[in-house]
């Protein structure tokens, strides 16, 4: 089946092109008037959501960036602090955040060694996004690793404007929360002629839920930008912008969990720093804290040379250093995580450097668009650590990786409503990789090289009739493991291999507009996306942490999740909208005896509802998810689950021209909820959010 699948791919490339259309008139975004040449080639299916700029803002109080996609379908988010402003994750059709692929403009987030975002690097990054597409399974190709669980991408770039006057937009927002919690942002625009300057500022500050999970983070993003167009039998121009963002964050940890036992007594403990003082009472670490800082610098310069062909080219660059704490006794409290005993101050840090470039061209028709570019990637990181002044270990890891791809949708069909378009889309990704020095979790020597070279085929054919659209795709995806596979590996365990993903999606979708303003519902859309996702040496999580509270994964040989997502959208009149998902899937591995067993933080029902209510400037959304159980391991183990849980979220605000006030409240039912946690060798360790707690807001526009 796999190799019958993998020609069909081989095939369907060969012809990569493409078209999207409307009537008689194209209706994706690459009019042949714009210069917009960011948006790639994608076949429009139902495994991708997008998240705009306006739903944002609705729901953004300062959390990180996924809460703010919760609603998306089979996605889950938790947080170390409880409440979404420190250390936050996300996982995807049960896969974690360190296996899906998050860009910005297209442009890699996910740290090269440890593949994981750190939102708290970029807090309040939401606040400066204009779109955030979030694909579920194995999309088109983009830059960086393979996204196996699905890729996010986030547009931060603003609308530019030409205009013969110049034209000054300003925006300051507030919002204060329980647990101390206090945001504080300020938004500039500049408009010039072909210039355009944006810039924004922000400070978020959290006490935290949990007993001294306190942060302090602030971030900025800043962009210049010139724009020239030049008017003749078509429109020709050109777009430079330069775009700077980033953020500097102080954590206290609070990634260690907490036993069943202790949450019974106090669900609001943190263990972090705790050690008993000369006098015999208990006490914390004060400086037991996390600082990191990370700056991020892009380069991105569209052209559009005649009616039909355009290109893009990026340039960027990220450096990020930092380090934390950790006193004596909490170094000798960890030992049951195996880690060694030493008597002072340990400091564990990083610093590293990424960059690259990547080009791209397009090719749009009224029969096809074809898309063909590449990148090239080099990272260069430092682990050191220390005890007090004295040099512990000094890791080290380079890693240059470089892709190039063909992509394309070819309109088969039009004939009146019905639509045949063919997509085909092929990459190659190389990686070269190499750790060296010593190894920051055992701290012994440790040299390992690998070379990998990758094949991804992806291919898709979509109808569309009346309303009613259906479609399926096929896709491959290969992808390396992170530092931590082998690292944190012990004697016992093999060497970690590459893992393989074959995608199955199968789609139907129907989209009504009632234009008869009697009736009550006014239109509505109701899409089911069926999904076989086979896998070859899946790097699963074990349940298992290392000693910077980062999940250990270990690679199975046979698995797969299979599952279907529901999706509805009902405008039943014009200041009410009902929507929602629900995601039933299995997910299953097989042990050494042939058994198939459910995979770890795989749950098998993960449902979203939204009531949305707006008339006049007034609007109110009520969120609902509920998580049916989790294993924290991959033996199915009973004793070691998370409970299934509910949690509903109450938002509302008003809007007048210049002045927006908003209020939320969070798990409005004060649901005792753990949505994470761990395990190894019999001890597990929960991470429980936050009961209900209630805060506010107000915008200010000039």
């Amino acid at each position: 089946m796999k190799k019958i699948s993998c020609l069909f791919v081989a095939l369907c490339a060969v012809v990569c092109v493409s078209a999207q259309w409307s009537g008689d008139t194209l209706t994706i975004s690459r009019s042949l008037d714009d210069i917009v040449v960011n948006a790639p080639v994608k076949q429009k299916t139902d495994n991708r959501t997008s998240v705009d700029e306006e739903d944002l803002k609705k729901r953004n109080t300062g959390q990180n960036l996924p809460f703010l996609l919760e609603q998306t379908p089979a996605l889950i988010v938790t947080s170390d602090d409880g409440l979404g402003i420190g250390y936050s994750y996300f996982r995807l059709r049960g896969t974690d955040h360190t296996r899906i692929n998050v860009t910005v403009n297209d442009v890699p987030l996910n740290e090269a060694e440890s593949q994981t975002v750190f939102w708290v690097n970029v807090s309040d990054i939401a606040e400066s996004s204009t779109k955030v597409d979030i694909q579920r399974g194995v999309g088109s190709s983009v830059n960086g690793c393979a996204g196996f669980g699905g890729s996010v991408n986030i547009e931060t770039l603003s609308s530019s404007v030409n205009t013969d006057s110049a034209h000054l937009y300003g925006e300051i927002g507030i919002n204060v929360a329980m647990y101390s919690t206090f945001r504080e942002y300020l938004k500039l625009n500049a408009f010039v002629g072909n210039w355009h300057l944006c810039g924004r500022f922000s400070k978020l500050n959290s006490h935290g839920y949990l007993e001294r999970a306190a942060s302090d983070m602030l971030s900025y993003q800043m962009e210049i930008g010139w724009q020239h167009r030049k008017q003749g039998h078509y429109t020709q121009g050109t777009e430079l912008r330069l775009l700077a963002f980033g953020g500097r964050e102080q954590t206290y940890m609070a990634w260690y969990g907490i036993s069943e036992e202790q949450m019974a007594v106090n669900r609001r403990f943190n263990p972090a720093g705790m050690y008993i003082s000369e006098s015999g009472d208990t006490t914390y670490f004060p400086n037991q804290t996390d600082n990191y800082q990370q700056h991020h610098l892009q380069l991105h310069i569209n052209h559009r040379f005649t009616p039909h062909w355009t290109i893009r080219a990026t340039a960027h660059y990220t450096y990020g250093e930092g380090k934390y704490l950790l006193a004596d006794e909490a170094i000798v409290k960890l030992n049951d995580m195996q880690l060694p005993q030493w008597t002072g101050i340990v400091s564990k840090g990083m610093y590293n450097h990424y960059y690259g470039g990547l080009l791209a061209a397009k090719y749009i028709s009224e029969a096809v668009d074809v898309e063909t570019g590449g990148a090239i990637n080099d990272y260069l990181g430092f682990h050191p650590g220390l005890l007090d002044a004295d040099t512990l270990y000094l890791g080290k890891g380079r890693k240059t990786e470089g892709n190039l791809y063909v992509k394309a949708n070819w309109h088969i069909l039009h004939q009146g409503p019905q639509e045949l378009s063919l997509y085909g889309d092929v990459q190659y990704r190389m990686i070269n990789y190499r750790i060296w020095g010593d190894n920051d979790e055992s701290y012994e020597s440790i040299d390992i090289h690998r070379i990998w070279h990758f094949v991804n085929p992806k291919a898709g054919l979509t109808y569309l009739n009346h309303g009613h659209r259906l479609y399926g795709q096929f896709a491959m995806a290969n992808r390396e493991p992170a530092r931590t596979n082998f690292t944190a590996r012990t004697m016992e365990d093999p060497m970690p291999k590459a893992e393989r993903l074959f995608d199955y999606e199968l789609g139907y979708n129907y989209s009504h507009h009632n234009m008869n303003q009697l009736h009550s519902i006014q239109d509505w859309q109701l899409g089911l996306n069926l999904y076989f996702m086979d896998y070859d040496d899946q790097l699963v999580l074990t349940g298992r942490m290392n000693s910077v509270g980062a999940y250990v994964t270990q690679n199975v040989d046979r698995s797969y999740r299979l599952g279907a997502e529901l999706q509805w959208t009902i405008n039943w009149t014009k200041w009410f909208k009902w929507s929602g998902n629900l995601t039933a899937s299995l997910n299953k591995w097989q042990n050494d005896n042939e058994e198939w067993l459910a995979i770890s933080f795989s749950p098998a029902w993960v449902l979203h509802n939204t009531f949305d209510f707006h008339i006049s400037g007034f609007w109110t959304m009520i969120q609902t998810q509920l998580v049916s159980k989790q294993y924290l391991d991959n033996m199915q183990n009973e004793k070691a689950c998370l409970k299934p849980y509910t949690v509903t979220n109450l938002s509302l605000g008003y809007q007048w021209p210049n002045v927006h006030i908003s209020a939320h409240v969070n798990n409005v039912f004060n649901s005792r909820y753990v949505s994470n946690g761990g395990t190894y060798n019999g001890y597990n360790w929960y991470y429980p959010q936050a009961t209900i707690n209630v805060g506010g807001g107000v915008v200010v526009k000039w």
